[in-house]
């Protein structure tokens, strides 16, 4: 996570809303478009876009290091908090859903990952919607 955070944060601008990247007021990206459009055309995106990359480069290295059995503890979700924003989180050992910050409190990371906060039992959260990767936004 920290290599990525520090490859966002060399980009020349590393954060972009849909308006301003896509011109349009909403547009999800796909893990490999998110891909290829931050690590090929070194562009930057919204929230939504970091956690489609965040999770199309875990799901890779996952798989690649052996260890796509784990897959499942790894989600996308949408919250509100107080406005609308994606993050991917995981399951810990100790059972509690961690965050993987897409962009906001990037500095926050090892202390969030850490501490004893599970981001669905949070009381300022409300989630929104949990992605399911069988049908939406499916990696080939």
């Amino acid at each position: 996570m920290n290599i990525l955070y520090n490859y966002l944060d060399e980009l020349p601008d590393d954060y972009n809303t849909d308006k301003e990247a896509f011109g349009t007021n909403e547009y999800h990206l796909t893990p490999q478009a998110a891909f290829d459009y931050y690590i090929e055309g070194k562009k930057a995106g919204d929230c939504d876009d970091v956690s489609n990359l965040m999770y199309g480069l875990i799901i890779a290295a996952l798989k690649y290091c052996g260890y796509e059995d784990q897959i499942w503890r790894l989600k996308r979700v949408h919250i509100k908090k107080p406005c609308g924003h994606a993050i991917c989180v995981w399951l810990n050992k100790k059972l509690q859903w961690k965050r993987l910050e897409s962009t906001y409190y990037r500095s926050d990371f090892a202390a969030k990952w850490n501490d004893n906060s599970d981001i669905f039992k949070g009381a300022y959260t409300i989630i929104m919607h949990i992605f399911d990767e069988k049908k939406e936004y499916k990696l080939k």
